[in-house]
């Protein structure tokens, strides 16, 4: 038994379904899953990719656009859509690099949500007492931190954290400025 794959078109050359089809020992060929309708027939090609309503045309054996630019253009996200999820990746993206971790100086500090909030109560501890010591806990191990440490490392982790949202504040004014889809689109964390 052998196999091969094939693409259904209606009798106005649209595109239906990609299907598999089994030939068995006798070169009987078998359509899985699907029955042919009529005026339905097989084409063996890849199926189309990239279009909106995908026609084949039998002399050239290629698919074509048989959509019209306006049905086309009802499909593309409106420039609302797109500064919403431009945003929403940008504040995923802002997201990732805030926790991704600080190196400073000697250290590789964690910058997650927790180890933020752990950070500012220490600070606060140095507030009350200047020669407050902790075992504070790197992302590669235990070191002693003195008051001035942590100060030092809590002021740049929220440098860090600030230049984070300062980025996706600037990012989402571009978006807000974009014109055009295509200009939204272009806007993003890497720019």
């Amino acid at each position: 038994m052998t196999y091969r794959h094939s693409c259904v078109v209606d009798k106005e050359n649209k595109y239906v379904e990609f299907v598999l089809i089994l030939t068995d020992e006798s070169g009987v060929d078998h359509i899985q899953y699907y029955t042919l309708k009529e005026g339905e027939f097989l084409v063996e090609t890849q199926p189309p990719t990239m279009f909106v309503k995908p026609r084949w045309d039998s002399k050239t054996k290629a698919w074509w656009e048989a959509a019209t630019g306006e049905e086309i253009e009802a499909l593309l996200p409106t420039i609302e859509d797109a500064r919403v999820s431009q945003k929403q990746l940008i504040a995923s993206q802002r997201y990732e690099a805030e926790i991704a971790g600080l190196d400073i100086g000697n250290y590789v500090v964690a910058t997650d949500r927790e180890s933020q909030s752990l950070l500012a109560a220490a600070v606060l501890q140095t507030v009350f007492n200047d020669q407050y010591t902790v075992q504070w806990k790197m992302k590669d191990g235990f070191t002693t931190l003195d008051a001035k440490a942590i100060q030092v490392i809590a002021t740049e982790v929220r440098k860090h954290v600030q230049a984070c949202f300062d980025k996706e504040a600037t990012l989402d004014y571009a978006i807000d400025q974009a014109d055009t889809v295509a200009k939204v689109l272009k806007i993003n964390w890497n720019n």
